[in-house]
This record gives structure tokens, C-alpha cells and sequence, in this order.
């Protein structure tokens, strides 16, 4: 049902969000060899790019679904399948 398919994407979704967090500061620490007093402004790259990005698809579904008619329910699932590829 469409129920469990929520549950499991928000459990999925939150899982992978938290290993991320808990993991982001030793990949920085490591890889490129930032210190932890540094981090602050390095780690928040991701979200600004997050935020761009999600701003943009807004946009572009808008126009999609204005300029091209195209449906929204395959505007909904093809940015779903996208971003979680």
C-alpha cells in the first residue's frame, strides 16, 4: 500500500541523512584535510547545493506543467526517481 511506501522512504531517507551527518566531518578530515574548527563553513556546501537544486527542479516542474502540459503526477515521479538515483 501507499502507506508502507512512505514509511519505508522516510525511514530510508532519514537513515541515509543521519549517516551522512555523522560521517561528513572525518570524509572533510580526511580527504581534504580540513580541520574541525574549519568544518563549519565547509560542510555546508551539500545544503546550499541541495537548496539550489531543489529551487531549480521547482522551476523547471512549474514550467513543465504550465508551458508543456506535461501531468504532474509524471513530473512527481520522475523527480523522485532522479533524485533518489
Amino acid at each position: 500500500s501507499y502507506t508502507w511506501a512512505i514509511i519505508a522512504n522516510q525511514y530510508c531517507t532519514c537513515w541515509g541523512f543521519f549517516v551522512l551527518l555523522q560521517w561528513m566531518p572525518s570524509f572533510y578530515r580526511q580527504q581534504f584535510g580540513v580541520d574541525l574548527k574549519d568544518l563549519g563553513m565547509v560542510s555546508i556546501v551539500p545544503y546550499c547545493v541541495q537548496f539550489s537544486v531543489g529551487l531549480m527542479v521547482g522551476f523547471v516542474a512549474d514550467w513543465l506543467v504550465f508551458k508543456c502540459k506535461v501531468p504532474l503526477v509524471y513530473i512527481r515521479k520522475g523527480s523522485q526517481v532522479v533524485a533518489m538515483l
